[in-house]
């Protein structure tokens, strides 16, 4: 048994019309017109989007669903991140310019193995802009 934990969240520069929350809405509706893309609003240094799970959870998998309607390629360079204490940051997936889908049923699943964070941060490397459908983390905690 699984739960998908959701918790506070944080996007740097965003688009004032997509929120950052819509990244845990569960509206995989995959284009951005449709209500479901969180996006920043300008093409950014280092652009990141993190979520503070509150306390410590055993982390089995991280699922991320990709906008799918235009730019897909955009998240090839996402690195995923977890800290214990938001000072100390340990890679745990480098997407090394892969490009994944999402709501087409090929979204990025990475798996954890109950690995211990309270944070996780999903950022991508140099300037882009930066947008999710959706993200979902599964921890084994009940």
């Amino acid at each position: 048994d699984f739960n998908c934990l959701q918790y506070d969240i944080n996007f740097v520069c965003i688009l004032p019309s997509a929120t950052y929350g819509r990244a845990i809405d569960g509206n995989t509706a995959r284009e951005y017109d449709k209500g479901s893309v969180a996006h920043t609003g300008d093409n950014t240094d280092d652009p990141w989007w993190e979520v503070d799970l509150g306390a410590l959870h055993e982390i089995f998998e991280i699922l991320i669903f990709n906008r799918i309607d235009v730019a897909a390629y955009r998240a090839s360079k996402l690195k995923i991140y977890i800290s214990n204490d938001g000072d100390t940051w340990s890679l745990v997936h480098d997407q090394a310019g892969r490009t994944f889908g999402g709501a087409d049923g090929h979204p990025l699943r990475v798996r954890l193995n109950k690995t211990p964070a309270r944070i996780v941060r999903l950022q991508l490397e140099g300037r882009e802009y930066f947008h999710l459908d959706q993200v979902e983390i599964y921890s084994t905690d009940q």
